[in-house]
Parts: structure tokens; C-alpha cells; sequence
């Protein structure tokens, strides 16, 4: 072989693995940003902030303070005249309460439980427990329409495909970023891996950020009741987005750094040792 194919080989294959690394770079990253939407949908619906938000929903359609002005009276005086359990009138969810609860004094712990007992009824069987005896839903796009979707996604079967859905891009990063690994050189790895990450992670971020202020800002500008409290609802659960995107890039971020902070050391050791 001549001296100059001898010369070409080695810029073939930097080449290749140039190429290869950004393959498996772009790859990484819309892993990455993908695995972000998902962790955080399952972490919005997972068990706590699921029933937390069924029961900030209810009370939001039942207007549980004016509810519980109108009908607490009657709710209390039941138990006085049968130990069966009370059912709770005028709610658009069938719910009841045991005799000993109805007596309860404080007007704090019976809202506290007529929530909860809603949450779980919700959690439980979705949106088709808001239409035993309803009118029908007004459209998939009406706010009853994006309301009863809202509590269908919140519910233990959507938060399971969730989750599955998380481990499998998360193992999918993991094998990318390997793979990125074994591609690159020295302390690059480190850059490479954690570039990749960083670049998908902060337009996530920014994303949920501005999702955030403009709920906030429509809320503010809405005169609608139901309209301004689901807005402000939704505003709340975007903390998840922000929280996730703002763990992986600091993380990311930390990574990229230290890569190139060490790459920066090791390729001045060798002057510094002549």
C-alpha cells in the first residue's frame, strides 16, 4: 500500500467515528426530550398528585364552599334520624358519608372528606362517574369535553402505560449514551454524554416554563369561573415539567462541564510535565 493510502485510512476513520458519534449524539437527544414529556405525565399522574388534583377538580365543579353553605345542615341532621349512610345531594357523583362522619363538628374535616371520597371515586372510574344521571358531554373540545378528558388521564391505567413508556426511553438513553461512550475519547465522553442531555433538556425546560406563564396569563384574563380555576389548576401541574427538566439540566449540565473541565486538564498535562 502506497504512503498516501496509508495517510488516507486514519482520516476514514475519523470520520466514521465523527459521524457515528453525532448519530448517536442527535439520537441521545431526542431520546432525551421525549423521556422528559413522558417521566413527567407519569409523575403528574402517579397515585398523590393524581387524587390531588381529582379533588381540586370536584371542588372546583361543585363549588364546594357555596355546596357546603347550602346543604351542611341537612347533612348533619340525617344521622339523627338513622345510623344508614348519607348520601349527599344535588352532587354530579354519587357519594355518601357513614352516620359518624356526617356528625363531624368541624366544618374543615367534613369539606376535607367529601373531597377526598370524590378523588378516589374519580381516580377509581374517570370521568364516566361525573355522567350517571348527566347530560351528555358537550364535545371532546368544550371545557366538560377537556375537563372529563383531564380526570381520564389521571387514573391508574394511563399512569401505568406512563410509566412503562418512562423505563423504556430511559433505557434507551442509558444504551445511547453507552454507545456515545464507547465512540468518543478520553474525557469528551463525559462532554458528549452529558452535551447531548443538556442541549434536549433546556428546550424542555423553556418549554414549561412559558407553558406555565401562559396559563397564568389566561387565567388572569378570563372572567369564566370554571375556566379561571382549571387554568390555574393546569398551571399548577406544569411544576412537574419544570421540576424534572430543571433536575436534568443542572445534571446534564454538571456532566458536560466536568468532561470538559477534565479534557482541558488532561490534554495540559503533557506541556506541564515537559
Amino acid at each position: 500500500m502506497s504512503a498516501t493510502g496509508q495517510s488516507l485510512e486514519p482520516g476514514r476513520s475519523r470520520g466514521r467515528w465523527w459521524r457515528s458519534s453525532r448519530f448517536l449524539a442527535i439520537l441521545l437527544g431526542l431520546d432525551i426530550a421525549v423521556l422528559l414529556v413522558m417521566l413527567s405525565f407519569a409523575n403528574i399522574t402517579s397515585d398523590g398528585p393524581a387524587k390531588r388534583a381529582l379533588g381540586q377538580t370536584f371542588a372546583v365543579l361543585v363549588e364546594i364552599d357555596a355546596y357546603l353553605d347550602q346543604h351542611e345542615p341537612a347533612i348533619r341532621q340525617q344521622p339523627n334520624q338513622s345510623f344508614e349512610p348519607v348520601p349527599l345531594p344535588d352532587l354530579p357523583i354519587e357519594l355518601s358519608l357513614s352516620a359518624d362522619e356526617a356528625r363531624n363538628d368541624a366544618p374543615a374535616v367534613l369539606r376535607q372528606l367529601i373531597i377526598e371520597r370524590a378523588a378516589q371515586r374519580l381516580h377509581d372510574d374517570g370521568a364516566a362517574a361525573l355522567r350517571d344521571g348527566q347530560p351528555a358531554s358537550e364535545g371532546r373540545f368544550s371545557l366538560p369535553g377537556v375537563v372529563g378528558s383531564g380526570i381520564d388521564l389521571l387514573r391508574p391505567a394511563p399512569h401505568r402505560a406512563l410509566a412503562i413508556l418512562t423505563l423504556v426511553f430511559a433505557v434507551a438513553a442509558a444504551a445511547l449514551a453507552l454507545g456515545l461512550a464507547l465512540t468518543t475519547r478520553g474525557y469528551r465522553r463525559l462532554w458528549a454524554v452529558g452535551l447531548s442531555a443538556f442541549l434536549a433538556s433546556v428546550p424542555f425546560l423553556a418549554l414549561a416554563i412559558g407553558l406555565r406563564f401562559t396559563l397564568r396569563i389566561a387565567a388572569h384574563g378570563t372572567d369564566g369561573y370554571l375556566a379561571r380555576e382549571f387554568l390555574g389548576l393546569t398551571q399548577e401541574l406544569t411544576w412537574a415539567a419544570i421540576r424534572d427538566g430543571t433536575i436534568f439540566v443542572v445534571g446534564s449540565g454538571a456532566i458536560a462541564l466536568a468532561g470538559l473541565g477534565l479534557g482541558r486538564w488532561s490534554d495540559l498535562r503533557p506541556s506541564a510535565s515537559r
